[in-house]
């Protein structure tokens, strides 16, 4: 009977190994999957922490390949009451402007979907130090968030 058991026991943890590694790496790509889409999107790659739940009016994402190089767009409606984590500045320099500009223009944006740099708006460049020609461009117009990103 000793023998039964032992034999049983042997057996389950053959079966029960592949299957529990299986399911931790299904959770964990799971988690980093969800971490790393949608606003999580921005916290992963720029440290810059979107609020979630915020209305999308656009996107448009032109990044390929398994690095995710390329280039990416959002607006989403937002009115300001939700931390944004990201320190803007009042208007728009020339430098933002041509990079934002760049982005929208590869990705084909249409000009309702981009924001008004003639009118009052808040913006930020955000330069990855890894490699200074990865840029995120965030711009606030009062009533929708812009972010446009190239990474290289």
């Amino acid at each position: 009977m000793g023998s039964a058991k032992t034999l049983f026991t042997v057996f389950a943890i053959i079966v029960a190994t592949p299957l529990l590694f299986v399911i931790i790496a299904g959770c964990t790509l799971l988690f980093l999957s969800l971490r790393s889409s949608g606003a999580g999107l921005y916290e992963t790659n720029w440290g810059v922490t979107v609020p979630c739940g915020l209305t999308e009016l656009y996107s448009a994402d032109g990044t390929g390949g398994i690095q995710g190089d390329g280039c990416r767009y959002l607006a989403l409606e937002y009115a300001g009451g939700e931390d944004l984590d990201a320190t803007l500045t009042s208007g728009a320099n020339p430098a933002l402007i041509s990079g934002f500009e760049d982005v929208a223009g590869e990705l084909g944006v249409p000009v309702e979907y981009r924001p008004d740099f003639g009118a009052d708006c808040m913006c930020r460049t955000v330069t990855d130090p890894d490699d200074a020609r990865s840029k995120l461009y965030i711009v606030w117009d009062g009533r929708t968030l812009y972010l446009a990103e190239w990474i290289m």
